[in-house]
C-alpha cells in the first residue's frame, strides 16, 4: 500500500511539473500575459497614454475633460476639468496648454494663434485668463476663450469661443474706402450724408454662418430722417435720426455683413 501511494504522489508531481513547464514555454505566466495585453492596445490608447505621462501644463491628458467631446471647434465651449490635475502657473503656461488642446482635442489649424488679453484674481484666489483668437496677425471677431484656474493652480475651467477651422487669404481685394463707400448704400436707414469714420477701420476675420470671411470692422456715427413718432427726451438722438454704429463689411466684396448699434 505504500508503494503504491508513493507512485500515486510521484505521478501527479511528475504531472504537475510538466504542466508548469508547458505554461512557462507557452509564455501564459501572468506579466507575460499582461505585457501582450499592453502591447496590444489600440494605437490612439496608446498615444493618449503617452500624452497622459508628459505632464500637466504641456500636453492634453487623457481624462482632462472626461465625458465630453468639443470636435471641431465651432461652437460655444464650456469645459470643466476632471480628476486628473493640469497645473497652470500662469498666463502663458494657460496659453501653451490651450494651444496644444486646440490641436489634440479640438482639431483646431496650427494657423489659430492666442493673444493674451488679460490676467485676474478673485478674492478666492482664483485666477482668470483671457484670450483673444487670431489668424495671421489678424484678429477673429467676438472669438475669446477664459481659463480658469483654482487657487493651486489647476485648471477648473475653460469657457468660450473659437473657430478652429479658419484657411483664407488675409490681403483685401477692395481697399477699405471702397469697400465702406459700397456699405453706406446698404444700411438700414440711408444716411443724409456720409457715415463719419470714428478712428481707423480694422482688418480682421468675421465668422459668418461658420464660415470665416475677411472684414472691416469700422465704427461710424451718421445722421438719418428725422423720426415723426414723439419720444421720451431721453431718446432725443435716436428721434432725430442719430446713428453710433459699428459695422462689419466683406473686405473682398463691399458687402455689409453686420451693423450693431453701439449704446450709448
Amino acid at each position: 500500500m505504500k508503494i503504491s501511494r508513493w507512485i500515486s504522489m510521484a505521478v501527479v508531481t511528475a504531472g504537475l511539473l510538466l504542466l508548469f513547464l508547458f505554461m512557462v514555454r507557452s509564455g501564459c505566466s501572468g506579466p507575460a500575459s499582461m505585457v501582450k495585453v499592453k502591447d496590444s492596445l489600440p494605437e490612439s490608447s496608446a498615444v493618449q497614454a503617452k500624452k497622459s505621462s508628459k505632464g500637466a501644463g504641456q500636453f492634453l491628458g487623457a481624462g482632462s475633460f472626461p465625458g465630453q467631446s468639443q470636435e471641431p471647434a465651432t461652437g460655444p465651449i464650456f469645459l470643466k476639468a476632471g480628476e486628473e490635475p493640469v497645473l497652470l502657473s500662469n498666463i502663458s503656461q494657460a496659453q501653451d496648454f490651450i494651444l496644444q488642446a486646440g490641436q489634440d482635442f479640438f482639431s483646431f489649424s496650427p494657423e489659430v494663434e492666442l493673444l493674451e488679453i488679460a490676467a485676474k484674481q478673485d478674492r478666492r484666489g482664483n485666477h482668470f485668463f483671457k484670450f483673444q483668437q487670431g489668424y495671421k496677425g489678424l484678429n477673429v471677431f467676438n472669438r475669446q476663450l477664459v481659463v480658469q484656474t483654482n487657487s493651486n493652480h489647476e485648471l477648473v475651467m475653460i469657457s468660450g469661443q473659437l473657430h478652429g477651422d479658419i484657411d483664407i487669404a488675409v490681403h483685401p481685394q477692395l481697399a477699405e474706402t471702397e469697400a465702406l463707400h459700397q456699405a453706406f448704400n446698404q444700411l438700414n436707414s440711408l444716411p443724409l450724408q456720409e457715415p463719419e469714420l470714428a478712428g481707423k477701420p480694422e482688418l480682421l476675420i468675421h465668422i459668418v454662418d461658420e464660415q470665416p470671411v475677411l472684414a472691416f470692422l469700422a465704427e461710424v456715427t451718421y445722421q438719418t430722417e428725422k423720426a415723426e413718432a414723439k419720444l421720451p427726451p431721453q431718446l432725443v438722438p435716436q428721434a432725430q435720426g442719430y446713428r453710433h454704429e459699428h459695422l462689419l463689411v466683406d473686405a473682398n466684396t463691399g458687402e455689409l455683413l453686420a451693423q450693431i448699434a453701439i449704446p450709448y
